[in-house]
Order: structure tokens, then sequence, then C-alpha cells
């Protein structure tokens, strides 16, 4: 009859063996492995069935019956045995001792089996590079888990199955005493173990476990989580799900974490971002709350706009000032390259009427050139006088507002460089071959407000671009995105 059976004899060699040839055959060094887990012995696993149903398996029973008059016989005659692992999956028996139903006696078992473990024997891992600590996380007993973290702090800081810290065990399983008690010994998820993906899977547990409590203690205490829009449409979503947990006190703590959420968010975005947060989390929620009022007799959409008044004035401003200014720009160039097309370079020929240099490819240019500038600068006038008469409603700053002012800059940008282009070909139709330089010269200086005006733009053009265009997909998800 076969005895459980580890597999890790045959599994340790076969990797020793295949690292040699990986390091001689390819030439790129390979990715770094994940820790190997802490695992314990296995000599009951890898010894005789005998040795195993005469040792191994009452110290199993006896592990989750929490029956420590049956264990303690069996550990005095071989105390070793803390340490060895008494199942296929490689848990020791204080593995078993922390998974089984609490109890009193269960707890008092993992007492005395912890007073004789060293504080490494509590770092032991099973397959799954869990600890007994993580495995007491996930089921919730806050006594036992603080028996262990007493005799080694450390184990807070051991991740297990899928990264998975002892916190996030507990918030998976919404062990709402645990997480609590976790998170207040755990630094506010501030140690080097922690990872931003990690607290941010800690966070979006708490949500769904409806532990509201933690997840406000964690957007106040790390709030560059939610800037993460992935995890900040999950939670969102995951709120608006609870439409039951808007009843008795609880609504209470669900608007606070809400209200934490976009308070991070109060200095990060502007009139745009704002209102496309408003009009999601307005889709969330059912439509027969949507025009609820509140006690000063308020819709949503009427706070929303009270709150943020000064935020569309000040948008308001900035919008009129920098649109002013773009004006005086656009018109002059227009202005500019009106008078242009009628003195073109050389003259023309008082019989015919027919330029000079009409034949030469350079005036093409400069014709060209001079048509696309007058008619850019003459479009971005007219973009930006409609700037300026706007209404400046609410909802003029989520799509309208933003595509004139990137419309208007982007064919300011035209007028400029076709200005210049028709400004340098010019200089090419009067001077002949033997003066070659001298055009070149011009060209190359002529590029100068060009590559200023990129320079001094390009924040401006990008902050207005990503406004009008790239925020309606801020709430879409990838969908390469791998899920935990």
């Amino acid at each position: 009859m076969n005895h459980p059976r580890t597999g890790s004899g045959p599994v340790i060699p076969l990797n020793q063996n295949q690292q040699q040839p990986n390091h001689t055959i390819v030439p790129i060094a390979p990715p770094p492995m994940p820790p190997l887990p802490n695992l314990p012995r296995l000599d009951l696993l890898q010894g005789s069935r005998r040795d195993y149903i005469k040792v191994g398996v009452p110290l199993y029973e006896a592990a989750i019956k929490g029956d420590w008059k049956a264990a303690k016989p069996i550990l005095d005659k071989q105390p070793d045995l803390i340490r060895f692992a008494v199942t296929e999956n490689y848990d020791t028996p204080l593995h078993i001792a922390v998974s089984a139903e609490s109890s009193k006696s269960v707890e008092e078992f993992v007492i005395n089996l912890v007073n004789l473990m060293g504080e490494k024997d509590l770092e032991l891992q099973n397959k799954n590079n869990d600890t007994a600590l993580n495995l007491a996380a996930a089921a919730g007993n806050v006594r036992i888990a603080s028996i262990m973290v007493k005799k080694n702090h450390a184990l807070i800081q051991i991740p297990g199955n899928k990264r998975g810290m002892p916190l996030y065990m507990a918030a998976l399983n919404a062990k709402a005493d645990m997480v609590r008690y976790l998170y207040d010994i755990s630094l506010k998820m501030t140690d080097n173990c922690w990872e931003h993906d990690t607290r941010g899977w800690v966070l979006q547990k708490c949500v769904e476990g409806d532990i509201f409590d933690v997840a406000l203690k964690i957007v106040n205490d790390r709030p560059e989580l939610i800037v993460k829009k992935e995890l900040l449409t999950d939670v969102l979503l995951a709120l608006a799900k609870k439409t039951y947990a808007f009843k008795g006190k609880k609504p209470n703590v669900i608007f606070r974490v809400i209200k934490s959420i976009f308070a991070v968010f109060h200095v990060r975005v502007g009139p745009s971002e704002k209102l496309l947060w408003f009009k999601e989390v307005e889709q969330m929620m059912p439509p027969q709350h949507r025009q609820k009022k509140n006690k000063e007799w308020q819709t949503p959409q009427d706070l929303f706009t009270k709150k943020h008044a000064d935020l569309v004035i000040k948008g308001e401003e900035w919008m009129k000032d920098t649109s002013s200014q773009c004006l005086v720009a656009a018109t002059l160039i227009a202005t500019i390259v009106f008078a242009s097309a009628f003195t073109l370079p050389g003259g023309y020929n008082q019989n015919t009427g027919i330029p000079y240099f009409h034949k030469e490819p350079s005036l093409i240019i400069f014709v060209i050139s001079d048509a696309v500038s007058l008619i850019s600068s003459s479009t971005s006038v007219l973009i930006f006088l409609s700037i300026l008469t706007s209404r400046y409603a609410e909802r003029d700053f989520l799509e309208s507002l933003p595509k004139k002012l990137v419309n208007g800059l982007a064919t300011l940008f035209l007028s400029i460089v076709t200005m210049m282009v028709a400004f340098s070909a010019s200089f090419f139709v009067l001077y002949d071959k033997k003066l070659v330089w001298v055009p070149i010269v011009v060209t190359g200086l002529a590029g100068i407000p060009v590559i200023l005006y990129v320079m001094l733009q390009y924040r401006l053009f990008k902050d207005v671009f990503k406004s009008a265009y790239r925020s309606r997909y801020l709430f879409k998800r990838n969908k390469h995105i791998l899920y935990h």
C-alpha cells in the first residue's frame, strides 16, 4: 500500500539538472526565479508507510482536533516532528491546527505547539508557499494569529500563494476582525515586502468584503493606490453593486470611502475629468437613486454643480485667457500671409501679369505654403472666437471646450510652420545657385520659431489633448488585464 507521496525528491534534482544547460545554451541571463518555499522536513512522507501510520496519522488527527494530550507523548519522543510535513501538501502540525475549526482546545494546542517551536520553525511553508499564519489569516482566528505573531513578527511580511500576504488572505476571505488586527500591525503596508499591486488587492477585497472601515484607512493612508484606473474602477464598481449597504449605519462609512477616493483626485484632475467621474458613478447607480435629494433638497447634479462652481469659474478664466492670446497670434499670422499672397517674390510681368518665376518649384512651394498658412490661421481665429463666445456651461468642459482648444492650437501650429516654409521658399526664389547658402541659412533660422512653439506649448497641448480625447477611455478596461 502507498503512503502519501511528496514528489519533492525527483523534482528538486530535475530543476538543478535543467538549470545548467539553460545557462550554457541561452546567452541572455534568465529572469530571476521566485524564492523557493521554506519547506518542512519530509522524513515522514519519504520514509516507510509503517512509520507514517504510527506517527504521522496520529499527529495529524491530534492537530486537527486540537487534542494536545494525544500529541504531547508523540512530540516528547520525537521533538523534531514539529518541523515535519504530515500531508502531501507539506503541511506541518501547526498548519493543520490553525486551519481547523476554532475552539478552545485548538487554541491551547497552538499555544503549546508554538512554545516548542523556534522563530524560524514558524516560517515553514507548505507546497503553496503558505505559512501557518497565512492559513490562520484565511480562517479568521485572531487569537491564534496573535500567538504566532508575538513569537515571530516577521511572519506578517512573508507572502504566500500567488504573492498573497496574510493581510490579503484575511481580506480575501472577508475576515473583518483579522483584517483589522493585521492592518494595525502592518505599519500601513509600508514594508518593502509590499508592492503597489498587492496593496491594491487588499483595498479591493476589503470593499468586496464589506470591511469599509479598513478600506477607508487604506485610502487615507495610501492615496497613491487609487491613481491606478483599473483598481479604482474595480473599487467603484464593487461599491455600486452593494445597494444593500446603503441602509442603516453603513452608508456613512461608504460615503466616507467614496469621498476620500475623490478627495485624492481633487488636486489631480480638472473640470472635464471630474465631470467624467460624476457621469460614470451616476451610471453605476440605480436610476431611481439618481434624482434623489439630500437633507438640503439637492439632487446629486445640484450638489456637484455647487461644489465645483469655483473650479468652473477658474477653468473659464484660464480658457478665455489662453484663447485670447492665441487669437492675437493667429490674427497676426493671417494678416502677414494675406499680404504676402499679393507680393510674390520677384514681382509680376507688367505686360502679362504672370509672375517672373512662375516655373520655379520654389515659387510654387511659396504659394501653396502661404495659402495653407492663411487658411489654417483663419480657421484658428474662428475656433478661438468660438471659445471666447462659449456659454462655459458645466458640460462644455467635458468635450466641447477641450476639443476646440486642441484644434485651435493645432491649426495655429500648422499656420506657423507653413508661414516659415513660405518665408524660406521666397529666398530660394530670389537667390541663384551661386548664393544657395543664403536661403539654406535662412531656412535653418526659420526653424527656430517652430521649435520654440513646440517646446513652450507641448505640455499645454498634451494636457488638453488628454482631457479632450483620452479621458473618455478612463473607465474602459484593458482587454489584456490579468486579474488575481
